[in-house]
């Protein structure tokens, strides 16, 4: 009998999303600066703090979604 993966799949989407509000809602900008180096991402056309900022997140994100992506899609598989 085939297993319906759509309400499965659609709780770790929603899981994963709600992980990356959290992550979002650390965030801290001395964190950010300390990590990443700004010069590159003002090399690379953020003229402005609010682009910076913006850019900084960004990549900030990009670096944890694939590592939450797979926890949330483990999740669903019953791994851990």
């Amino acid at each position: 009998m085939p297993v319906d993966l759509a309400p499965i799949v659609a709780r770790r989407v929603e899981a994963f999303h709600e992980a990356r509000r959290e992550r979002i809602g650390r965030i801290e900008v001395r964190d950010l600066l300390r990590k990443k180096n700004p010069y590159l991402f003002i090399a690379r056309g953020a003229d402005t703090p609010r682009e910076l900022a913006r850019a900084l997140v960004d990549a900030t994100l990009s670096s944890s979604e694939e590592t939450m992506f797979g926890v949330a899609m483990n999740a669903a598989r019953g791994r851990r």
